[in-house]
């Protein structure tokens, strides 16, 4: 909590690096309160500029230190409650305002998007080495998920394929299913012994300060 505000989600998709912007006219179904964000914005923050946008990693869950939250006024807390409660606006579309404006609150700025390798290290201690590191990771976990699909897949069609004596397509599917529960295990395997250097690199609060570009002093425990 050093820097007194930290969002708990890393991931950048949805609402990083450049999400809600005020000039927004288009309809859009994943940005439905963009529309009126800069009404809200003059309601919420009127002696404010208008920033060009707003973004965070969805879903307003986010960590503060006590003096980030003493450092506001409890009369503007209760201004913001009021507003939530007496806004015209559907609770989605005024939630998803506040979404994308926590960080502006706490921190004054309109954009809080700190690079996901960062984000895993500092926040959580686990560090991947670096961003190509934790690059090579998510493609790891986008091949699972691709093998997984592809597995759901062959067990669906085997439930509707009623054709009767179909020996040769029997064994085509099954040896599919074996390759791909081979290529499971290793990828399982890789993830694991992946994650587990990572947390190991992370438990070393010296590794953490240079992965995560900031200084580090003999005795720092962060």
């Amino acid at each position: 909590m050093r820097a007194g505000y930290v969002n708990m989600r890393c991931h950048w998709n949805p609402g990083c690096p450049e999400w809600l912007r005020p000039s927004g006219m288009e309809d859009s179904l994943a940005k439905q309160e963009e529309r009126v964000l800069a009404r809200c914005w003059r309601e919420l923050f009127p002696f404010d500029p208008l920033p060009s946008f707003l973004a965070q990693p969805c879903c307003a869950q986010f960590a503060l230190s006590k003096d980030r939250i003493l450092s506001i006024p409890r009369s503007q807390y209760i201004f913001y409650r009021d507003w939530i409660m007496r806004t015209p606006l559907s609770d989605y579309i005024s939630g998803r305002i506040w979404e994308y404006s926590w960080q502006y609150l706490f921190t004054h700025n309109a954009a809080h998007c700190p690079a996901e390798h960062v984000c895993y290290c500092d926040a959580f201690g686990v560090c991947f080495g670096g961003k190509a590191p934790y690059s090579q990771y998510v493609e790891l976990l986008g091949s699972k998920t691709k093998i997984g699909d592809e597995l759901n897949l062959l067990d669906r069609n085997r439930r509707v394929d009623k054709a009767p004596n179909n020996s040769t397509s029997d064994l085509t599917q099954s040896e599919t299913e074996t390759r791909l529960r081979v290529q499971l295990t290793q990828v399982e395997a890789e993830l694991k012994a992946r994650k587990q250097e990572a947390l190991q690199r992370g438990a070393d609060p010296q590794r953490r300060a240079e992965e995560c570009g900031r200084p580090w002093r003999e005795g720092d425990g962060f």
